[in-house]
């Protein structure tokens, strides 16, 4: 009995060294907030994780916790609203939590680029099904495209950049010249700022021929330089005699990237679609991905996503207006073009969208709205569907509406959105062998590469990642069809397909000479096509 007794203790006594152990170390994920301060002084026990701890709740006062960083008191509440957001954020735009648990769990669960057709990172509308198929024994990296990157080491990264303590500002003949590469390339299918917007800015900067910041508002102190590093930018890709000096003009204005996003208003949102354009053009996926969701997210906490109620009373209320109009669908249209990109299912789509379209802006823009639309929805149809299979009946409907919309269209480059999007809708059709969604796919093919033989560079200057990427994805499909559709070897002999591959080579290697992921994937389709033979 002595013995069952002493094991009875030990046995208890292991139990209680256990149950301290998960008090001392709360699994992943836990929320574990110290003693609030009333708590500390009084030195009581404190209620960990709650918004108000018991004691504070009683006695009828705020829970509040120090914060040793800044020397203030701020509300447990309020902390742990702010957790909340931001697992909302990691939960909405794929981010992972930085623990050791959720390390080893991406290790463990990380599918291969190639290996998974749904999931949520690489679907059909990147393509890299397809890709798989045609390089099913090639030596591929085992990780997503994009790699995961916590919230806050992004913000991190983005603070540590090198600051510059001074701008040195171009004369009035120069900046009139980037304003009017800028109007001319950029404004008409991304109208962040309208013209008087920058015409007002100018003449308010120039006004005594230098910037400080007791000569101007905090608005065009804030806006200017982006305007002026984004127009530097682009003309860099139009003239290249213009010197690029982006990092230092973003590091010139008065907000910095973190506090961008920690305090989300339209200027931040404006600075986020430069930032995205920016990183179109240098191929910087991390903030691509995390600045186009911050945007979306920001949009939608802000309600731009719903119309406004009631008459505007006065002339600045319609100003006001128009531009959450111009924000929302500006960043709708971005998001929608990065789905296309990542493969990864539409954020939102479900959430209804009653903000109407803007006025005054162009045509061009407008087009992009709608055709973006399109391709949320089937994206999103594709990704409800774990084999992203649909009826013919949905396709026909669906190619209905892009035929409605391509009829009111003029540019080479809705001719191009047009092609593409009939590639993504059909895309699942032609994995399974459908030989109609293979006839459709191969016309559209060859209609898209036609244009990008002479326009892929024009286009890029504003998208050059998604372009570079769009033009990949319609050879790699070309390759696929040919591949696997008897067919379509017939209507596209060999000698053809061998035609169109040494044209679209030259527009790979123009295009590498900006984007380096242009040349990788020439030399992925070279190896595609080397198979073929």
């Amino acid at each position: 009995m002595t013995s069952q007794a002493h094991d009875a203790a030990s046995a208890q006594a292991r139990r209680q060294n256990q149950a301290n152990d998960a008090t001392r170390n709360p699994p992943a994920g836990t929320r574990f907030i110290s003693s609030c301060v009333r708590c500390r002084r009084r030195k009581i026990k404190c209620d960990a994780g709650l918004p108000s701890c018991h004691a504070c709740k009683d006695a009828g006062v705020d829970c509040m916790f120090h914060d040793a960083e800044a020397g203030t008191e701020v509300k447990r509440d309020f902390i742990l609203g702010l957790e909340d957001h931001l697992t909302h954020l990691m939960h909405d735009h794929g981010i992972q939590v930085n623990t050791a648990e959720s390390r080893r769990q991406v290790r463990k669960e990380a599918p291969n680029v190639l290996e998974s057709e749904t999931d949520s990172s690489v679907g059909f509308s990147s393509g890299y099904p397809i890709l798989r198929s045609l390089l099913a024994n090639a030596d591929l990296p085992a990780a997503t495209p994009w790699p995961h990157m916590t919230y806050d080491n992004w913000l991190r990264q983005l603070a540590s950049r090198p600051q510059t303590a001074t701008l040195p500002m171009p004369t009035k003949k120069t900046m009139a010249t980037i304003c009017a590469i800028y109007n001319k390339v950029f404004e008409p299918l991304y109208p962040v700022y309208t013209w008087p917007e920058i015409r007002t800015m100018l003449n308010e900067v120039y006004l005594n021929g230098q910037v400080t910041r007791r000569d101007i508002s905090d608005h065009t102190l804030f806006c200017f330089p982006i305007i002026y590093a984004h127009g530097v930018d682009l003309a860099n890709r139009v003239d290249n005699s213009v010197e690029s000096i982006f990092v230092q003009a973003l590091t010139f204005s008065k907000l910095g990237y973190p506090q961008l996003l920690q305090n989300p208003d339209i200027r931040s949102l404006k600075s986020l679609i430069f930032m995205n354009m920016s990183a179109h053009a240098k191929e910087l996926p991390t903030p691509l991905w995390h600045g186009s969701g911050m945007a979306m997210r920001t949009c939608y906490d802000l309600g731009f996503h719903l119309a406004t109620t009631g008459q505007a009373s006065q002339a600045n209320e319609v100003v006001d207006e128009q531009t959450k109009r111009r924000l929302f669908w500006l960043i709708y249209c971005m998001d929608r073009g990065l789905c296309m990109l990542l493969g990864r299912p539409p954020s939102y789509q479900v959430v209804p969208i009653t903000r109407p379209y803007p006025e005054g802006v162009s045509q061009q823009f407008l087009a992009r709205i709608k055709i973006r639309q399109i391709q949320s929805e089937i994206m999103h149809r594709q990704a409800l569907s774990k084999n992203a299979a649909g009826s013919e009946s949905d396709a026909e409907k669906m190619e209905d509406k892009l035929h409605n919309w391509v009829s009111q269209t003029s540019t080479l480059e809705e001719q191009v959105q047009y092609c593409n999007t009939v590639l993504l809708l059909y895309r699942p059709d032609i994995m399974r062998g459908s030989q109609r969604a293979c006839l459709r796919s191969l016309e559209c093919c060859l209609q898209s590469l036609e244009v990008y033989k002479t326009q892929a560079c024009e286009f890029a200057v504003v998208e050059g990642t998604l372009v570079t990427h769009m033009l990949f994805v319609n050879v790699i499909t070309l390759l696929y069809l040919y591949r696997e559709s008897a067919e379509v070897r017939q209507r596209l002999p060999y000698q053809a397909l061998e035609q169109r591959i040494r044209e679209i080579r030259l527009v790979f290697r123009a295009l590498g000479r900006r984007w380096s992921v242009s040349r990788d994937n020439l030399k992925l389709v070279d190896a595609i096509f080397e198979r073929l033979r």
